[in-house]
């Protein structure tokens, strides 16, 4: 009998990060790589839902030629659908501005003279606020207080988590508003400079998924692996994972196997139920309700934030801009965060989004034909975060599972930064093997 000396990995979840994670290791001859995806589809937090012959997706998702998806998959480039990026903030008094804001916007909104007293504050802001050692800290760093206020971005940071801004964790801003860095002074911003990725190589095109939707786009990535030996196992349930000295016994509805290695990109929660143990830390999430809507934009934005201080949507994509109009309109897809997705709850942001985008004249006859929630899409970050996650985390990391993704590492990250670090671990991983 001849016995095979591949090392046998396991990696739970097909999300960015397991797909990125398989075909790095797939590269090695020496490993043999399966992954575990207990739903019927692939790609996790990326997907496309079929309403009336139209493709919404879950949330504003966009690549650029960087992105670590891509670079796994540089087949993909055939399929994704180039456009130029059209982001725009809907202000604090109602009016369009490209994203995040522009001086002529700025002035418009405010007054010659109020904008000359945020060019001043924001040279005090430097001093005042040096720590950033909180989230208005963090953005005033950068902004100052009059612009963190006028701007509206305060309006959104608590609309999306719905808490005030200084109960959050600064985790929140190192993750999602580091892009504030490269503002560096107040004219920079203001000639809208300073977006992200604005002064990347390739900024004035972003990739999207092709118009057939997101899981043909994902079957093209799980023929890809298949081509590379690796097994994706939709449809798998694991009931237990279990030491054999220093291997792993995993458990599904079809019986038991041993790996040599686990890699987890499921909800820390989870992952720890399925070796036996309870979660200690509550660790707090946002769901994500997505209404699809059809309508007349009166706007070419293709991508629009709310930041106005009523309205409870956080961002709208106009998925239109991209593939064409269905019998003549527009379809988009309106992004909530909530923690209450009860019907009379849902009935409640689809009016309030209705109302508020037909009366500030984003929209007209708007019309909604479908909705889908994300459960704990987002982690709430407070005070105190790092170490409930650490602790968490290491908790796996003794029982010799290493955590990765949004969901494996309660993170809210691109999937560009997730893909990036999943490359990352499966290239540690292979130095440490002999």
């Amino acid at each position: 009998m001849t016995v095979s000396n591949k090392q046998r990995v396991a990696i739970l979840g097909a999300g960015v990060t397991g797909l990125v994670l398989a075909n790095e290791l797939a590269q090695n001859p020496n490993m043999t790589v399966e992954v575990f995806e207990r739903s019927g589809r692939m790609g996790g937090l990326q997907r496309s839902v079929h309403v009336d012959g139209m493709e919404f997706d879950v949330g504003a998702i966009i690549f650029r030629r960087g992105h670590g998806l891509v670079v796994a998959f540089p087949k993909l480039l055939d399929v994704l659908v180039p456009t130029p990026p059209r982001p725009h903030a809907l202000g604090p008094a109602g009016k369009m501005d490209p994203f995040p804001f522009s001086l002529a916007g700025y002035v418009r909104d405010n007054g010659v003279g109020e904008t000359m007293v945020s060019v001043a504050d924001m040279g005090y802001s430097r001093l005042r606020y040096s720590k950033r050692d909180t989230v208005p800290a963090y953005c005033k760093y950068y902004l100052g207080d009059h612009i963190y206020r006028n701007s509206g971005l305060k309006y959104f940071i608590e609309r999306f988590y719905d808490v005030p801004d200084d109960q959050l964790g600064i985790e929140f801003a190192h993750q999602r508003l580091d892009y504030l860095q490269n503002i560096g002074n107040f004219y920079r911003v203001l000639l809208n400079r300073a977006r992200p990725n604005n002064n990347k190589e390739g900024a004035r095109e972003v990739l999207v998924r092709p118009a057939a939707g997101f899981d043909a786009m994902f079957a093209m990535i799980g023929q890809w692996l298949a081509e590379q030996g690796v097994a994706v196992r939709m449809n798998t349930t694991i009931e237990q994972i279990g030491k054999q000295g220093d291997k792993f016994a995993i458990r599904t509805q079809v019986g038991e196997e041993i790996f040599d290695k686990v890699f987890s990109t499921a909800p820390i929660p989870v992952a720890l139920r399925l070796i036996g143990q309870q979660p200690e830390v509550a660790l707090d999430t946002m769901n994500l309700l997505s209404l699809f809507c059809v309508a007349d934009m009166q706007h070419q934005a293709n991508v629009i934030y709310n930041y106005m201080p009523d309205g409870l949507w956080n961002r709208i994509t106009v998925f239109s801009r991209y593939y064409g109009k269905v019998n003549g309109r527009d379809y988009l897809a309106v992004e909530i965060t909530t923690k209450d997705t009860s019907e009379p709850a849902i009935a409640r942001y689809r009016q309030d989004f209705i109302d508020h985008v037909t009366r500030v004249g984003v929209a007209r006859n708007v019309e909604c034909v479908g909705t889908f929630v994300t459960p704990s899409a987002y982690p709430i970050y407070r005070h105190g975060h790092s170490e409930q996650v650490a602790h968490e985390k290491a908790r796996l990391a003794a029982f010799g599972i290493e955590t990765l993704g949004r969901q494996g590492n309660f993170e809210y990250i691109s999937s560009s930064i997730a893909a990036n670090r999943a490359t990352q671990a499966a290239r540690a991983f292979q130095s440490t093997e002999p």
